[in-house]
């Protein structure tokens, strides 16, 4: 059994800052990676849709 706080669920998980991508800054995937995953539950934590931009200010998300 993995000790890696960041490994569960099948998948290792890790956010990063963009301005510095080669650490990451996630110590707890169930605190910091799972919570934006949960609307991609079904489709095993993967976000399969890109998201649509915002009709108001045409950002998008993801």
């Amino acid at each position: 059994m993995s000790r890696n706080k960041l490994s569960s669920d099948g998948w290792g998980w890790s956010l990063f800052d963009a301005t510095s991508p080669q650490k990451t800054t996630s110590t707890n995937y169930t605190a910091h990676c799972q919570p934006c995953h949960v609307p991609a539950r079904q489709s095993d934590w993967i976000y399969t849709d890109g998201h649509r931009p915002d009709p108001v200010s045409g950002a998008s998300w993801g």
